[in-house]
């Protein structure tokens, strides 16, 4: 089974926002007094369900190659904005996309509009009750003090033997949780919405659910998820997976990627951590070799003046100084990370030393001032 890419659970609605294929898009949209239900239907109107695209991405087949000229170096994107702006044109220009992609074009649009959002990962079951066996995305939005629940996949039409048909339905937009929960199973059972959560074993058994008339979990209570930030919130959502039962595959798949993550949450934290500060001081030898030579022709260069070099100096020294405290207070179990560390470590002492001699020497070069007799 294809590992599930946890990552898109914590996807970032900041590039989102500023999307260029977004704001062309509102821009050109026919807005209702409701501006969600506005962005509900012209997804549904616009965007079709990709089945032939979900199939190949759940057996794992690498897409085609496109035949034709590659793209110019500088037009690929570098950026993660570039990287979501792109995805989202594609989304809009194919007209289809899976669950997924239209799970997340429709919380780019309605995050813009100033709204909280969630894409909500799980599974679901079609008309006849088969459970599906590829990973689904619907939307949860926070307003008018509640949270409300969107499939815009559902809203654009339904799948009949493996082909998608489309036919506009508005019961998904703002659906209640008791609606969604008789054909959506969240890998976290908070989204359900439901003071009671439904356990995936009922869910896929299928029949009559005893929380179709349950009651609604309050915004407060669902809220507090996003007051949990890192490590916390990884283990929260696990503890409340492992709670609602095993599930079946797709569920066990989660479940294990979930631990995987708050397992190696701190190594990866401190592998993002040493390579932020190797960033800080990355120019410290390039810098200091321009400092050598302006040294040897005796600060004559514009740039490195006798003023200009010594405050360059005790930039460096900052930097290193910096990055070492940081070195220091790393809490690190990992052998190979413990070496990389102390690689860097070595390294900043090493130039710290250098920029602190010349630092010494500036100082020597400096005019004694002369002291003012009374």
């Amino acid at each position: 089974m294809k590992k599930i890419t946890f990552l898109l659970l914590f996807v970032s609605h900041f590039g989102f926002a500023q999307s260029t294929a977004i704001t062309e898009v509102m821009e050109e949209m026919v807005w209702e007094q409701d501006s969600i239900l506005s962005v509900y239907n012209w997804i549904t109107e616009n965007i079709s369900q990709n089945v032939s695209r979900s199939k190949k991405s759940k057996d794992g087949a690498k897409p085609k190659k496109r035949k034709g000229k590659s793209s110019k170096k500088e037009s690929k994107p570098k950026t993660p904005q570039q990287m979501a702006d792109l995805k989202l044109k594609r989304i809009i220009n194919r007209k289809k996309g899976s669950s997924i992609e239209m799970a997340t074009l429709f919380d780019a649009m309605v995050s813009s509009l100033g709204y909280r959002t969630q894409i909500i990962y799980g599974y679901t079951k079609n008309q006849e009750g088969e459970i599906s066996d590829k990973e689904q995305a619907w939307n949860a939005v926070y307003t008018n003090g509640i949270w409300q629940l969107y499939d815009t996949s559902r809203g654009a039409g339904m799948i009949s033997n493996r082909k998608f048909v489309k036919e506009y339905d508005p019961t998904w937009n703002n659906a209640s949780p008791q609606k969604m929960i008789k054909s959506h199973m969240p890998y976290d059972p908070i989204w359900q919405l439901l003071k009671t959560p439904v356990s995936y074993d009922d869910f896929d058994k299928g029949g009559e659910l005893k929380s179709d008339k349950g009651e609604t979990a309050t915004a407060t209570e669902v809220t507090t998820v996003f007051k949990q930030t890192g490590k916390q919130r990884l283990e929260s959502m696990l503890e409340r997976s492992l709670a609602n039962g095993t599930g079946n595959e797709l569920v066990t798949a989660f479940q294990e990627t979930l631990k995987d993550d708050v397992y190696f949450y701190d190594y990866d934290q401190n592998v993002k951590l040493l390579e932020e500060t190797k960033e800080t001081y990355s120019n410290i030898t390039e810098e200091f070799e321009a400092y050598k030579k302006a040294k040897k022709n005796k600060f004559k260069d514009k740039k490195f003046k006798r003023k200009n070099a010594r405050k360059a100096l005790d930039e460096m020294y900052t930097q290193l100084d910096d990055a070492l405290n940081i070195y220091d207070a790393m809490e690190i179990e990992d052998d190979k990370l413990i070496k990389l560390v102390n690689k860097e470590i070595d390294f900043c002492d090493k130039y710290l030393d250098k920029v602190d001699k010349e630092r010494e020497y500036m100082e020597g070069l400096t005019p004694l001032k002369m002291q003012i007799r009374n």
